[in-house]
């Protein structure tokens, strides 16, 4: 009998059509069990849409839909996801009590087409909030929009709120002019909302509101699987994005948003990938040194609109850079309230928007050798608690390398010290026309070994000691009377100038 040996590309062909028949998401179709060992070879290439409701849901199900048909489980919609991502990922999760989840390992081979830039979304859903008094829908009836360090201030003359009730709610613009806007409410009154935003354009009496809390919550800590440990990510969290190895980071674009994290759990996100973060809310997550945000090697992280009540211990975002290559970090319009450090960096670039910090114990900010950073429209209240700084800035301990932060407008008021600089090459300069204000400061600027604090004509921050450099105390006039306007310490350097 003679045998039939069929060509090479014949072969290939069956083999090809053979793995197709494995359930996966490369076009509409989905797997029907979360199984990373089965999605680990699979690429998707059409976009996805998986869906997690913790009342209806099961992890047997296809996850497409919402209600019945969606998973039961965050972490069993992520598994059905292929690790080899060309589109889209999305995945919404109700309103509920979550236990956490881990997102390991995947490679991102296409460009991100999701409107705000992201491959992977994990999206919660907000809630009506629940006040102690008042609407939490209605229409403005009129706006006062903010400029520089002035938050913007809305006002709705029937809001009948308990003061400050609607701190750390989410304010949403529903219609009307600058439809689609939101902001963290930094506080109220009984007829007022002001919000940690310059809004763009600006609202007026035709635009409708909605004051809106956190539905979905994650209570609950996971491990990551063997493995995946990283070094900002060995320990539990509530959502984990992992590499392979401790030298490996998710190759990915991920963005994880409208999600509350319980005081439950220590830490409530640990990345070590590229990542977005908006519109959490991080309820005493942070204890200790940890950080309610973790990461050590994350190439870029973007931190937006986030609402952070901390423990007295705690930090909000604590990031040190331990990668070889430059990491990026932007902080924009979030409300940092409590905790011992609101910010804490280490050797990255760093850019802040629209941030407010409130009641730290340490600082406000904490600056640890970092590159280059900028700071613009925010503002610092310490409310004279404990020791606490403004922006207290040091450079490395073993490594006091060179590091250059811009003021372009910035308000520190109630702080023991507004800016506190130590270490050689640490430069921090004020331009702009918003300048650098504040008020019932004990000491504005204060430099030693080495570090330079650059003022212009619009310093304009009060405080009951202006300057002191290595110990030795001067006031704002006794600077702007020497020619140059420069006063140096001659023995480490340590100086301030006005430009």
């Amino acid at each position: 009998m003679k045998r039939c040996i069929l060509p090479i590309w014949i072969l290939l062909l069956i083999s090809g059509l053979a793995f197709a028949q494995v359930p996966d998401l490369s076009g509409t179709g989905q797997p029907t069990s979360g199984d990373n060992a089965k999605n680990s070879l699979l690429t998707n290439l059409a976009t996805v849409n998986l869906f997690v409701d913790g009342a209806l849901g099961a992890d047997t199900n296809s996850c497409t839909a919402s209600g019945a048909t969606a998973c039961l489980t965050i972490q069993a919609a992520i598994n059905k996801v292929p690790k080899r991502m060309q589109q889209p990922v999305t995945i919404t999760v109700a309103a509920g009590n979550y236990a956490g989840a881990y997102i390991y390992n995947f490679l991102q081979e296409g460009n991100a087409t999701a409107a705000n830039g992201a491959l992977f979304q994990i999206i919660g859903t907000m809630t009506a909030a629940t006040l102690a008094s008042g609407i939490n829908t209605g229409t403005l009836t009129s706006f006062a929009g903010g400029s520089q360090q002035v938050f913007d201030v809305i006002t709705v003359a029937g809001g009948g709120w308990t003061v400050n009730n609607l701190r750390g709610f989410l304010f949403v613009a529903t219609g009307g002019t600058g439809s689609g806007q939101q902001g963290i409410i930094v506080s109220n009154t009984a007829t007022t909302i002001t919000v940690a935003r310059v809004h763009q354009p600006n609202l007026d009496n035709t635009t409708t509101f909605a004051i809106r809390d956190w539905g979905t919550i994650i209570n609950a800590a996971v491990a990551l699987p063997a493995g995946a440990n990283t070094g900002s990510i060995a320990n539990a969290g509530g959502l984990l994005v992992a590499g392979s190895s401790s030298t490996s980071r998710n190759d990915g674009n991920f963005s994880i948003q409208q999600i509350k994290f319980s005081n439950a759990i220590s830490v409530g996100i640990r990345t070590d990938a590229q990542t977005s973060i908006r519109y959490c809310n991080f309820n005493t997550a942070g204890t200790g040194a940890l950080g309610a945000i973790r990461s050590f090697m994350s190439p870029r992280l973007e931190i937006d609109d986030n609402y952070f009540l901390i423990p007295a211990s705690g930090r909000g975002v604590a990031i040190s850079n331990s990668n070889q290559s430059p990491m990026y970090v932007t902080s924009s319009r979030n409300v940092y309230d409590s905790g011992a450090i609101g910010l804490d960096l280490g050797s990255v670039l760093y850019t802040s928007t629209a941030d407010f910090w409130r009641n730290q114990s340490t600082a406000a900010l904490r600056l640890e050798n970092i590159f280059q950073g900028t700071i613009q429209e925010n503002r610092i209240d310490c409310n004279s608690v404990g020791g606490s700084n403004g922006i207290l800035w040091q450079g490395n301990t073993t490594n006091k390398g060179t590091g250059l932060l811009t003021l372009l407008s910035i308000d520190v008021s109630n702080c023991v010290t507004a800016f506190s600089i130590t270490g050689p090459a640490l430069f921090v300069t004020t331009s702009g026309s918003g300048g650098v204000t504040g008020s019932n400061n004990t000491a504005g600027i204060n430099v030693a070994e080495g570090g330079r604090f650059i003022t212009n004509t619009g310093y304009a921050l009060v405080a009951t000691t202006d300057i002191t450099i290595e110990g030795l105390n001067y006031t704002l006039v006794q600077l702007r009377a020497q020619t140059p306007k420069s006063i140096l310490d001659t023995i480490s350097g340590a100086r301030v100038y006005e430009q």
